[in-house]
């Protein structure tokens, strides 16, 4: 009995260890939670664009934008437009929450993709992750950004648009990855409004998925979708502007799917354990026999030689 623990211990002990091994070499899934949505929307900004044409500031544009580094931000090329053409144009980025906003620049532009990189004049934001791998159809997603409809409907004034607030969240499902001519975009259903443009989507793991461009519009009481650009476009445009981003891979899985992936590789690894321990064991036992074999014959001859 003591071998057979002795050798159990070991084979259980180099399970474990075998086990620690792949689990750092394979890609762990990541966890979808709540906050993770909530972690993700401290990198959404708000792009507001004003006009001092005539010593009157006025705001010509609103949309959002996703921090994408510390100091650039994301957005789409048709909210920043105008100040692309006209010195008597600025834009501001509003972060989600602190206490201030800060002057940007538009730093490059790809108009046939609707993407637009904006570098801050000052300070530094929180910037996102973006997800490297492949939506899946059906797939949770949610849609965050500054719709002006939220700002009309809770009369935001003007210095209420430039004060740091939480963003809007919407929820849908990803249909279907679609291509044009121009440029690879998700179709989404997670509603948008004027105001998001420029905004993310994300995963249920806050991972940035695509950038919201445009909506259908829905007729005769049809389905209405939503448009963004994928993050393989996203990529290759903040690729070619030398931008260092944050990219992840992995499947996202909930909470009780990782629980339940973890209970089978653990039954699957005890199972393995102990049958390798039986054959230990009957192994064990038929050395013991032998040896008891061959001590009764041993004896038997030596009463043989004797008589």
């Amino acid at each position: 009995m003591m071998v057979f623990r002795s050798l159990y211990s070991s084979i259980k002990k180099l399970a474990l260890a075998l086990a620690c091994v792949l689990g750092a070499v394979v890609a762990t899934p990541v966890y979808a939670d709540a906050s993770d949505i909530s972690a993700a929307a401290r990198s959404v900004v708000r792009i507001v664009v004003f006009s001092s044409a005539e010593g009157q500031q006025t705001i010509v544009s609103i949309g959002s934008g996703v921090v994408v580094d510390r100091n650039k931000v994301i957005t789409n090329a048709h909210v920043v437009e105008q100040a692309r053409f006209d010195d008597s144009v600025e834009i501001v980025v509003v972060p989600s929450d602190g206490t201030q906003s800060y002057r940007a620049t538009v730093s490059a532009v790809v108009a046939r993709k609707d993407l637009a990189l904006l570098q801050l004049s000052s300070g530094a934001l929180v910037p996102a992750s973006i997800f490297a791998g492949t939506v899946s159809d059906g797939a949770d997603v949610f849609a965050i950004g500054y719709p002006a409809s939220v700002d009309v409907a809770l009369e935001q004034s003007e210095a209420d648009v430039l004060r740091p607030q939480p963003p809007v969240k919407t929820r849908g499902t990803i249909s279907s990855g679609r291509t044009s001519k121009s440029v690879e975009s998700l179709l989404h259903t997670a509603p948008i409004a004027p105001g998001n443009s420029g905004g993310p989507i994300v995963d249920a793991c806050g991972r940035v998925v695509g950038i919201n461009s445009f909506g259908s519009v829905a007729n005769d009481g049809g389905a209405e979708f939503y448009f963004a650009i994928s993050t393989r476009e996203l990529a290759a445009f903040l690729d070619n502007q030398g931008v260092a981003f944050r990219t992840v891979r992995g499947d996202c899985r909930s909470v009780a799917e990782l629980t339940r992936a973890e209970a089978e590789l653990e039954a699957a690894t005890r199972a393995k354990v102990e049958k390798e321990a039986r054959v230990a064991a009957e192994l064990q036992r038929s050395r013991e026999g032998k040896v008891r074999s061959d001590a009764e014959h041993a004896v038997i001859s030596a009463l043989f030689r004797r008589s």
